[in-house]
């Protein structure tokens, strides 16, 4: 067997009980009761077919990635660093068709000027910013020193690189301030991504134009000339002259009302607070809004197309009791006068956590209770709970560079579902549909060779996009939930505060979060038997791929055997070569929970999942075991005879966690046979095993009752 397979550590541990074999992680039940903590170890995926590949593009071949061979390398995308951006002052004049009269020519055009003050950080006769198709003025740009004039010999334009380089006649000193001023000519585009265009019908039958931005991960450069890069951060000043009878929106608060002068509006905004390109935003519509105000007196704004408006109240309650929560959570005040958020009609992503100015695709922030369901409602409120905490995760603190994305999207997927059950004052026990989505997604993805650890090595510009997936976002999402559970809440509070302070309006790695938890924990005991150093244990999860299964066996009438291997969905598919041989073997320090009798859970560790032990098999637990089963079962170390054996209990059960478990599990079943006869069979013994709790249930109470979330969501 290799390093990555097979080799397994234990550790044993005394107990009054036998316990039969188990490979089913997260719970085991005997007299001694093993069950799941909602983190990351010990844990497995409930899905065993080509659903896990399809998160690789759908392909099937976990080692052949598909790679564009005429990107540029990670060397060639990166910026220089001898020079970095202090503010930027940008005006900007956008010509939308249907409202001015201008020449047909400049329909979806933009003028824009740039004016960006930047520091030498080292000599260089050079400066080159970010920009993709983006025509310069070369004759209209001029640079500055001192109020003097600086001569550009050449400005060069490099659209493989994404790039634009002013050439200089003279060399630039270390520490000298100096003002680039760009002219150029852009375009409102139609690819979802920069300032782009999007259309919707009004009640009238007619079709409006809206034009709004989305940036991140790197198309801040399609509108802009810029540092496009999250380390480059900056103070924006954006003005905006726009078409008379539409409203600008951006990060910053407006100055006043808009100035009109004849056919256009020039809006100005308040300068933003020091943050990474990505994070600019814009959107020019009719769209109307509706107004309230947090209890620290933010500004609080919700924007959709007049046809919509009715549906966005849920929103602003939603909206300001989460901010509100954020606060006191993370120990710092919104650093902005106002937050809006906008309904957009056509938008690539969910939504998007520009400071102060959050875009939504329409779905996923608009609700009406006579139109969605109580899941619509708790849907909008996550999202809005991600987005909210991003201001804090991402927008107040910025990862240094795409290869940590996880810092920002990790954090903010584990916060929202803290974020969504404060929304729902409880109502909603969001804590156990963190075993639903991320935890489960996010091992489902990682337990393929197609995977990459949390942090992980940008070789290609295709990479920073293929970043923002389910190992970043929901894994993410679940190393925190273990972290949390290890060090208990009010230590995981005051570390995130300590890592949020310091590195406000700045950058950091996770070795600085790492930092933050090493300088606030105290008395919690490592797998060495010495103080936990979460330097030491938190990057065995972060800088590998995979997580381990672990068995527990019956070595006599006193003692558990404990192992541990990774867990693989395809043992005979290969990782990408710069994976294969990570620091720690594939091997982790396992914290683990136990509990004898009735006596207190008590902690050990598995040297190099982290399950909860309980005594009583509550709905998680019953959850965990379902979903455990069917995951052993597909990588064979247990027959479906005993996992559909074990459902039986299920005629019994009335809770929706194992319901939920049990229905994916056999669904899974179903898509992998297709139209086989073991499909029908399976479809069989699922209507008989779910016929009790359907007769129970009474589609007439649930029509005239689903607008009562303490009746839908009740245990």
């Amino acid at each position: 067997m290799t390093a990555e397979e097979g080799q397994e550590q234990e550790t044993q541990q005394p107990r009054k009980n036998a316990v039969l074999r188990l490979t089913p992680i997260k719970s085991l039940f005997a007299l001694l009761v093993v069950a799941a903590a909602v983190g990351l170890s010990i844990g497995l995926t409930y899905y065993f077919t080509r659903k896990a590949f399809d998160t690789t593009g759908g392909n099937g071949k976990e080692d052949q990635p598909v790679v564009d061979d005429n990107s540029p390398s990670a060397e060639e995308l990166r910026l220089p660093t001898n020079i970095k951006p202090l503010t930027y002052d940008l005006v900007i004049k956008t010509y939308l068709p249907n409202y001015v009269n201008y020449p047909p020519e400049k329909d979806f055009a933009i003028d824009g000027t740039v004016v960006i003050a930047m520091e030498v950080v080292e000599p260089t006769k050079s400066i080159v910013l970010n920009s993709k198709n983006i025509s310069v003025i070369a004759d209209q740009c001029e640079l500055f020193s001192n109020n003097q004039k600086l001569d550009i010999e050449k400005v060069l334009d490099q659209p493989r690189l994404e790039k634009v380089e002013f050439v200089l006649k003279k060399k630039l000193e270390k520490n000298q301030k100096i003002t680039l001023k760009i002219v150029y000519i852009g375009l409102i585009n139609d690819m979802l991504g920069g300032l782009y265009r999007t259309t919707y019908t009004d009640k009238d039958g007619t079709t409006k134009i809206a034009a709004c931005t989305h940036m991140e991960p790197t198309d801040a450069r399609l509108m802009v000339p810029c540092f496009d890069e999250p380390t480059f951060k900056a103070n924006w000043t954006v003005t905006v002259i726009h078409p008379k009878g539409t409203s600008a929106v951006s990060n910053g608060i407006e100055k006043g009302e808009g100035e009109v002068s004849g056919d256009w509006v020039t809006t100005r905004f308040d300068p933003t607070p020091r943050m990474s390109s990505y994070l600019i935003a814009l959107v020019i519509s009719e769209f109307k809004y509706i107004e309230s105000y947090t209890k620290s007196r933010v500004r609080f704004r919700i924007w959709a197309r007049p046809e919509a408006m009715n549906m966005t109240q849920y929103a602003m309650e939603a909206g300001i009791k989460c901010l509100d929560y954020y606060e006191d959570f993370f120990g710092i005040k919104f650093p902005l006068p106002k937050q809006d958020m906008v309904a957009l009609p056509d938008f690539s992503s969910g939504a998007m956590e520009n400071w102060g100015l959050i875009t939504y695709r329409e779905g996923s922030v608009l609700y009406d209770e006579n139109l969605y369901g109580p899941m619509n409602k708790e849907r909008v409120a996550e999202v809005i709970a991600h987005e909210l905490a991003h201001q804090w995760f991402g927008n107040l603190v910025t990862m240094k560079w795409w290869d940590n994305l996880w810092l920002n999207e990790g954090f903010a997927s584990f916060v929202e579902y803290i974020g969504a059950d404060f929304i729902s004052d409880g109502l909603w026990e969001m804590k156990d549909f963190f075993l639903l989505a991320p935890y489960t997604s996010g091992i489902t993805a990682d337990a393929v060779a197609s995977s990459h650890p949390l942090s992980f090595r940008i070789d290609k510009a295709a990479d920073v996009s293929e970043a923002f997936d389910d190992i970043t976002y929901r894994k993410g999402a679940s190393v925190l939930q273990m972290l949390l559970n290890l060090v208990g809440d009010e230590n995981f509070k005051q570390s995130v505060s300590r890592y949020l302070k310091k590195f406000s309006y700045d950058n950091a790695a996770a070795e600085d979060l790492w930092a933050a938890f090493d300088e606030t924990v105290q008395g919690i005991t490592g797998p060495n038997g010495g103080p936990l150093k979460m330097s030491e244990f938190a990057p065995q999860w972060t800088t590998q791929m995979g997580f381990p299964v672990l068995t527990v066996e019956s070595v006599n009438a006193t003692t558990l055997k404990v192992t541990q291997k990774r867990y693989r969905q395809n043992k005979d598919a290969k990782e990408p070569e710069k994976y294969r041989h990570p620091t720690y073997g594939f091997k982790w320090d396992v914290p683990l929970w136990y509990q004898e009798d009735e006596q207190q859970v008590k902690r050990t560790w598995l040297k190099r999942e982290e399950p909860l032990y309980f005594h009583v098999y509550d709905p998680r637990t019953r959850n965990a075991l379902i979903s455990d089963a069917f995951a052993a079962a597909a990588v064979e170390e247990m027959d479906y005879e005993t996992v559909f054996e074990m459902l039986k209990y299920t005629v019994k059960e009335e809770d929706y966690l194992p319901w939920k478990e049990a229905i994916s599990g056999f669904n899974t079943i179903l898509d992998f046979f297709g139209s086989e006869p073991e499909s029908q069979w399976a479809s069989e013994y699922m209507r008989k095993l779910m016929k009790p709790i359907y007769d129970k249930s009474s589609i007439k109470f649930i029509a005239e009752n689903y607008k009562k979330d303490e009746l839908f969501f009740k245990k």
